[in-house]
């Protein structure tokens, strides 16, 4: 099967000063047609950069791209910005982590999404704005939102942050996008709300036929809605593979690590959580071997002074490391 998007050896670094902050440094993943990929670490690893940079959303300078963002084919990073624009919003969607801040509070909510039904319908026509209006409530119906015709006329602050964020889900939705980008739509709600927002996004995905790209830090997130998972460490892609198989055998330490972070229902109370000891490199100043070699208990001599390269290990699975975890019932030196 074709990948609908395929990322080949992305690069997004910023350029200030004299220094070059390397937020994105060599990510290479595809999503299918349908699939649901999250891009799973931990803040400041380069989830919500990738994302941005496949919707050309970072302005440049001091942002520069190299690499190629293939969307059906074709490279968004270089094409013209006014075909660009025409892909956001009508094929490629993005979800943003604060409702609060992409909705203008100046308009009504059914106004802000009617205005994306008519600037990105697909079939590339003009819209009539009662026709936009209509898809805006029927869209606000999609989510769940009780009396959509009234809602839709109302201003952002008169909504709760759930009510918020299914709004957004509606404006991303409407114009049946082939690729939907989440990036931590559910950082400011609570647990009961979160798992509203995420089974809605899931079955509207679904019914859409929307590949959906999660970016996220919670794994339990990734459990409940993910098929495959891709793990980001200092600017790059650390492993990735099938979601069952990397909860069941991580062969990065540095997925070992989040997995052992968590608490786990069958331990006992007195039994403390694991931690990763040290920092996160200075993407400025990125070490000549693996970034996570300083912190990782199995490191080698090699692993400073070379930096491995994502490569294919047991079956499907990917992974950067000179001495991968867990391969063929062998542990890591």
């Amino acid at each position: 099967m074709t990948a609908l998007l395929e990322i080949k050896n992305l690069q997004t670094h910023f350029h200030i000063g004299k220094r070059v902050i390397k937020a994105v440094d060599g990510v290479t993943i595809s999503v299918q047609p349908g699939e649901i990929l999250a891009i799973v670490g931990e803040s400041g690893c380069g989830k919500s950069v990738t994302a941005m940079s496949i919707m050309r959303l970072l302005p440049s300078p001091p942002a520069k791209h190299s690499g190629q963002v293939l969307f059906e084919g074709h490279d968004i990073l270089n094409m013209p910005m006014e075909d660009v624009q025409n892909i956001r919003g009508k094929e490629i969607s993005m979800i943003f982590q604060e409702p609060m801040t992409s909705l203008n509070p100046a308009y009504k909510i059914g106004d802000q999404i009617a205005e994306t039904v008519r600037v990105h319908h697909r079939d590339g026509g003009k819209v009539s704005k009662k026709a936009a209006w209509d898809r805006a409530v029927e869209m606000l119906e999609k989510v769940g939102i009780p009396g959509a015709a009234q809602r839709a006329r109302q201003y952002p602050h008169q909504m709760s942050g759930g009510m918020r964020q299914r709004v957004m889900i509606a404006m991303a939705l409407a114009c049946n996008p082939k690729l939907l980008l989440a990036d931590e739509p559910t950082t400011a709600l609570d647990v009961t709300i979160q798992a509203q927002i995420l089974d809605l996004i899931r079955d509207l995905a679904q019914e859409f036929n929307t590949a959906l790209v999660l970016i996220t830090h919670d794994l339990g997130v990734v459990a409940e809605m993910a098929q495959n998972m891709a793990v980001m460490y200092a600017g790059r892609v650390v492993e990735q593979g099938a979601v069952a198989d990397v909860f069941d055998r991580p062969h990065h330490p540095y997925t070992a690590g989040l997995l052992d972070s968590i608490p786990r229902l069958d331990g006992t109370k007195k039994q403390r959580l694991h931690t990763i000891e040290g920092m996160v490199p200075d993407l400025a100043h990125l070490p000549q071997g693996c970034t996570f070699a300083d912190r990782c208990e199995y490191g080698q001599p090699l692993c400073r002074q070379k930096k491995p390269e994502l490569q294919a290990v047991d079956g499907d699975r990917q992974v950067a490391c000179h001495y991968p975890l867990n391969l063929t019932g062998g542990v890591h030196p």
